[in-house]
């Protein structure tokens, strides 16, 4: 036989009941504290107790309250008013004392002590030294955080979290319920009224928010289309400068382009004045692009060959032909074609 007895002053629940009420507030079920610390150890990883039982000592600003679990289906709890003053580690362990004075558990023992509630940190170094074997009841909680609660303190919420979860629960202790039968259900039927004002209220809020939003884009709209009108006029003045400037580049690259070639003609031109020799002479001199062909007569026009060798603005010199002179004794008619060498005639030039 399992016998499970809980009392709570009548008064005090009833004015508990009308506040409620009084706020438009129906709870289904009223339970203890103790039984939502219960519940936790449904998502802990340590789970209920199987051979020993555990103790959770819930340290809470107006006082400590001891839920012994012995199972997945039995707990034992007592509540202990007290002030912030009179809480300490000294008078913890008298209390504890006379908790389990009225128990049988010498044999037995304990399995593990948790520890929770807003105070539970400023104690748990105590009670490890004291009885070694204890941890804070959040440390292993399988609930799934996101973002900043991931690294938050959920000390101080494991009763609600466990209260939440006897709601769903199917075990005798999260059936629990303070609330008289009679008064589970809402005696009055919600106003048809006042809900229809609800309704009114949140469409206007909701049109409301439309409308602004709506408002705001045009507002924006009509500000980027006057800053875009203020702006035309220079925009296309520098449209119009960008194509002059880029027009007036480029004759200026072909002005440069042509100077470049004709100061590498003239450098051709002195340089072959002052390497060719009396006994030649040019007769004929083509320049086309980087490409130069010239004829004309010499006493050796081999020797000739060799010299044009060596310029410093002449490449790939070769012959095309040398054949004796039919009008002068001693004396070749040569062809001669060469190209250009650029890096030495663009750096001439510069």
């Amino acid at each position: 036989i399992v016998l499970q007895t809980l009392m709570v002053p009548k008064p005090f629940l009833d004015e508990c009941l009308d506040l409620f009420h009084e706020l438009n507030l129906y709870p289904a079920a009223i339970r203890v504290s103790s039984v939502g610390l219960f519940h936790v150890f449904s998502t802990h990883q340590d789970s209920y107790p199987k051979k020993h039982p555990s103790l959770v000592v819930d340290l809470a600003l107006d006082g400590v309250e001891f839920v012994l679990v012995g199972g997945p289906e039995k707990f034992l709890s007592k509540k202990v008013l007290l002030s912030q003053d009179d809480l300490s580690f000294e008078r913890l362990l008298q209390e504890l004392e006379r908790f389990f004075a009225h128990l049988e558990l010498a044999d037995e023992g304990l399995e593990k002590i948790y520890l929770s509630g807003p105070l539970a940190g400023t104690f748990i170094d105590d009670f490890r030294a004291k009885f070694g074997d204890c941890e804070l009841l959040s440390e292993k909680l399988n609930l799934k955080r996101n973002g900043d609660s991931e690294n938050s303190d959920l000390s101080g919420w494991l009763g609600a979290i466990g209260l939440a979860i006897s709601g769903i629960s199917k075990s005798r202790p999260g059936k629990l319920n303070l609330i008289p039968p009679e008064r589970r259900v809402i005696a009055e039927r919600p106003s048809l009224v006042t809900t229809l004002l609800l309704v009114g209220l949140l469409v206007i809020m909701g049109l409301a928010l439309t409308a602004r939003e709506y408002f705001q884009q045009r507002q924006l709209l009509g500000q980027v289309e006057a800053q875009i009108e203020t702006l035309q006029a220079r925009v296309d003045e520098t449209m119009t400068l960008r194509s002059q400037r880029d027009q007036r580049q480029a004759e200026l690259d072909e002005l440069r382009a042509l100077i470049t070639g004709q100061q590498k003609v003239l450098l051709v031109l002195k340089e072959l004045t002052e390497r060719i020799p009396e006994n030649s002479f040019l007769q004929n001199l083509n320049i086309q692009g980087n490409r130069i062909s010239m004829t004309g007569f010499s006493s050796s026009a081999s020797t000739l060959l060799k010299t044009l060798l060596d310029s410093q603005y002449l490449e790939a010199v070769e012959s095309r032909y040398i054949t004796p002179d039919r009008t002068m004794q001693n004396r070749e008619k040569f062809s001669f074609e060469a190209t250009f060498q650029e890096s030495e005639s663009e750096e001439a030039v510069k």
